[in-house]
């Protein structure tokens, strides 16, 4: 279960760079 909830946390971190990522590239545009 540890395994599952740390891979969970993982997409979840990289999905809110990938947003923040997007955003900061918008703005620079």
């Amino acid at each position: 279960m540890k395994i599952t909830t740390v891979g969970i946390n993982y997409l979840i971190r990289a999905s809110v760079i990938r947003l923040i990522m997007g955003e900061k590239q918008l703005q620079v545009l």
